[in-house]
């Protein structure tokens, strides 16, 4: 692997880290600390717990994102690992036998 492939590698694997860590605590605070549901009274809280939905919402779709470029960069290795065990091949043939 060359010094500028591992270099994407660590900065995508920091940034997952990060969108991670922002999908954990907007979860859990939505979910633990701030009441669910829509009523009067509820104000600035009802607000700020929609506005960590948004970000849910939004590091949620970076982190699939990140995540899928992820298993592209280590596409190699995972048809390696997976032939090992003969999986990629039973993957292969059961695809070229239904586009047949």
């Amino acid at each position: 692997m060359d010094l500028s492939k591992a270099k994407v590698l660590w900065q995508v694997n920091v940034f997952s880290l990060l969108f991670f860590v922002l999908l954990l605590l907007t979860g859990l605070s939505n979910w633990l600390i701030f009441p669910g549901g829509h009523g009067a009274g509820q104000g600035l809280t009802s607000s700020f717990r929609g506005f960590l939905c948004a970000i849910h919402r939004w590091s949620a779709i970076g982190f699939i994102l990140l995540m899928t470029v992820h298993l592209i960069l280590h596409w190699e290795y995972i048809k390696k690992a997976w032939g090992k065990y003969g999986l990629f091949r039973a993957m292969q043939s059961s695809t070229d036998t239904e586009v047949s």
